[in-house]
């Protein structure tokens, strides 16, 4: 019954949206009413719950979309075609209390796809390695299990992608804009999409000492001198509720010493538990001069366990450690694997005046969620695998382009040609020549599917870990 469940999700997934009225080829419902609040060459535009739709004389079907905003160009889509009240679930089943969007049971981390998975386990509740492909697909086949045309950069869903700028012809989103018609340049009033919401609290804890210069002197936070109470594991209080997060300190902890501070962020199915079990991504085992506090928050306990809500645990969690340990807190980085990358990502966008980088395995340039870019730099390094069907090429390229736009002097980096591995072949780090140096970016890529832990041919052991080790000793 479960892989039947998983398979209809997947049915979902790779359908196509048949459309009812005009809107909805550009991703928003149609009206119910006929009130017409703007009219552009598209068609007639109304307003219901604060959301644009279209008006049409022909038989309506109510559709939703997801809800968040789009600053990249990109036209407002909801690839499912299925209900979706309050942002809650696009795949047309019942969602109880944010529970399990594929209508399966999600028992402690268990499997909702119901289905075996190979290369090295599946992170989503199978083996807990991190790997593997949820979606029950063969990850030697390539392509892209959305079942839509990826143009460039990974357009998936099949709407209109103009140079991740603004868009010409989609009106705007409700959230936290001047609720103006369809925007001219495509700053704060673009769609609602997947790429970012206005309403996004800026970074907090951020020093005017930024950006900082490779190798600069450690900058001690308030926790400096004190005797840390923080150890092991601890329940956070924070103004979303409660969340557990275990914690790595040196043995040696000295706190009169600032430390470098690493997140490990866990992908969709796993855990903050899965996350220390392997090392946080194999970083913890190469420290071996002792000069890291490793982390990891649990996610949010949802199926898709980073939300926007996220983003202000992160903050308070930051403020909570730099005000209990001696933190460098221009050392601060980020990590994750598939969901986790995702996030560490979403960080790495408005968060750069408190992470100095991220390092992000089989990410993506969209979410259900993303904060607006500030537009300024950060160190970023991403993993791609060449045959990953659900963090496709595309996108994890996209998410590296967009970095590399705001990295250098004019985006020129975006036209800088890294080089890649053979397919088949030993894995290739490209570190790019043309960014800014105190905003490092590294590429690395392999043959290989959904999965953090990539392996060279003949060999046991990854090299992701040692490639990371090596990007963050960098600044």
């Amino acid at each position: 019954m479960k892989v039947i469940t998983a398979l209809t999700a997947i049915a979902a997934i790779t359908a196509k949206v048949s459309a009812s009225c005009f809107s909805e080829k550009l991703g928003y419902k149609c009206c119910e009413g006929n009130v017409v609040e703007y009219i552009d060459e598209d068609g007639k535009w109304g307003i219901e719950n604060d959301q644009w739709c279209g008006i049409s004389d022909s038989a309506l079907k109510k559709r939703q979309w997801w809800g968040q905003n789009n600053n990249w160009g990109q036209n407002q889509w909801n690839p499912w075609g299925q209900n979706n009240n309050q942002g809650g679930n696009p795949w047309g089943q019942n969602n109880n209390q944010g529970g399990n969007p594929w209508g399966q049971n999600n028992n402690q981390g268990g499997n909702p796809w119901g289905q075996n998975n190979n290369q090295g386990g599946n992170p989503w509740g199978q083996n807990n390695n991190q790997g593997g492909n949820p979606w029950g697909q063969n990850n030697n086949q390539g392509g892209n299990p959305w079942g839509q045309n990826n143009n460039q950069g990974g357009n998936p869903w099949e709407q209109n992608n103009n140079n991740q700028g603004g868009q010409d012809n989609a009106p705007p989103a409700q959230q936290g804009q001047n609720n103006a018609p369809p925007a001219q340049q495509g700053q704060n009033n673009a769609p609602p999409a997947q790429q970012g919401q206005g309403n996004t609290a800026p970074a907090q804890g951020g020093s005017a000492s930024y950006p900082y210069p490779l190798k600069n002197a450690p900058v001690p936070s308030k926790g400096c001198g004190k005797n840390p109470s923080l150890n092991g594991e601890f329940n956070f209080n924070w103004s979303g509720g409660s969340r557990k997060v275990l914690i790595d300190i040196p043995q040696n902890y000295d706190s009169s010493h600032p430390y470098r501070l690493v997140f490990g962020m866990q992908c969709m199915g796993g855990s903050a538990g899965n996350v220390r079990n392997e090392g946080y991504y194999g970083l913890k085992p190469l420290d071996t001069g002792k000069t890291t506090i490793f982390v990891a928050p649990e996610g949010n306990g949802q199926q898709l366990p980073w939300g926007e809500a996220d983003y202000k645990l992160f903050d308070e969690l930051l403020e909570k450690l730099k005000g209990d340990l001696c933190i460098d807190e221009s050392r601060v980085f980020s990590t994750g694997f598939s969901y986790g990358s995702m996030f560490s990502n979403g960080l790495s966008w408005n968060h750069q005046k408190v992470l100095r980088g991220v390092a992000v395995y089989e990410t993506a340039e969209r979410n259900i969620y993303l904060p607006t870019h500030t537009g300024d730099g950060i160190g970023w390094m991403g993993v791609l695998g060449f045959d990953d069907n659900l963090c496709t090429p595309e996108m994890g390229r996209a998410a590296r382009d967009i970095i590399l736009s705001h990295n250098s002097q004019g985006g020129s980096a975006k036209n800088e040609k890294a080089e890649e591995a053979q397919p088949g072949g030993p894995h290739k780090c490209y570190d790019y020549k043309t960014v800014d140096e105190k905003f490092p970016v590294r590429w690395c890529t392999q043959s290989g599917g959904h999965l953090w832990d990539h392996k060279d041919p003949g060999q046991g052991q990854s090299w992701v870990p040692q490639a990371t080790w090596e990007f963050i000793n960098k600044f």
